[in-house]
């Protein structure tokens, strides 16, 4: 599994978070997260992740995807797991995805209907992820 992120992460106590959460998540599989820096101010568009689109399902975080609760994202894991899908979720700068990269990608995930700072998206998502394989391994972090 792979989270690519854009701009970083600037705060060290987010940064300490993701790092916390991505220890935990790599008890159940491997994980690399993937900074890419980008200073152009505009929104991401698919010449920025082709790389990856072109060899991962990839999943873009955008306040325009699904929304679901974390039973529901723990099943669509298990199943993208057990469909052999090579997950790779995209974290975008302040100014989003261009539609036609929106309209590419595999799935469109939104973990709250709010605006966020992409740095708190960064932590919620690893948190989620986490908290979503301790549930399929029946473990008692969920509650």
């Amino acid at each position: 599994m792979k989270i690519v992120l854009f701009d970083g992460i600037k705060s060290t106590e987010i940064q300490s978070f993701v790092d916390h959460y991505g220890k935990l998540t790599r008890r159940y599989r491997p994980l690399e997260i993937v900074q890419i820096k980008d200073k152009s101010q505009k929104k991401i568009n698919t010449e920025k992740l082709k790389n990856f689109l072109d060899k991962e399902f990839c999943i873009l975080l955008s306040e325009r995807g699904t929304l679901m609760d974390t039973p529901s994202f723990s099943q669509k894991l298990k199943n993208w797991d057990l469909e052999g899908k090579k997950l790779c979720f995209i974290v975008g700068n302040a100014f989003g995805f261009e539609q036609k990269l929106e309209q590419k990608a595999d799935f469109l995930l939104s973990l709250s209907p709010l605006t966020m700072a992409h740095e708190m998206i960064i932590g919620s998502l690893m948190e989620q992820i986490y908290r979503c394989y301790n549930i399929l391994a029946g473990g008692n972090y969920h509650k």
